[in-house]
């Protein structure tokens, strides 16, 4: 088949860098925990909420208000640094088998937001507290 010209001019390339990724350092944790479910170290883990705009840092976001889950003795907002410390102290015998925790992202300045239709978005924080029994034995 023959080459047809189907056009002629200038064209303009551009490279966008304007898609938004948010990350967070530490996405999930897992507790070790003694056969009847008590946690016993103390466990305390920093995770860093990134978001960038293209190649770009974007700061103009707050991250909101989270909810203490059952079983933690403290999960900490820094919005000055971007971080999340969750905290469960040595002993704690009411963390449960698994879970998530919601982490709201708010404030984004709305023109900013022209691609993203949300005033709040979330991400999450998965934990799992697997339980410290018997090894099985071979019966064979």
């Amino acid at each position: 088949m023959a080459r047809q010209l189907i056009a002629r001019g200038q064209v303009n390339i551009q490279t966008l860098n304007d898609a938004y990724t948010i990350n967070q350092s530490v996405s999930s944790c897992v507790f070790a925990a003694a056969s009847k479910g008590t946690v016993l170290n103390a466990v305390s883990i920093m995770s860093t909420i990134k978001v960038m705009k293209g190649d770009t840092d974007f700061t103009a976001f707050t991250i909101g208000s989270i909810s203490k889950p059952v079983g933690f003795s403290a999960v900490t907002v820094n919005n000055a640094d971007k971080t999340i410390t969750y905290t469960v102290a040595a002993y704690t015998a009411n963390l449960p088998d698994n879970g998530t925790i919601t982490i709201p992202l708010t404030n984004m300045s709305v023109q900013d937001l022209h691609l993203i239709p949300f005033s709040s978005l979330f991400l999450h924080y998965g934990i799992v507290a697997p339980k410290s029994g018997y090894k099985g034995i071979n019966i064979f």
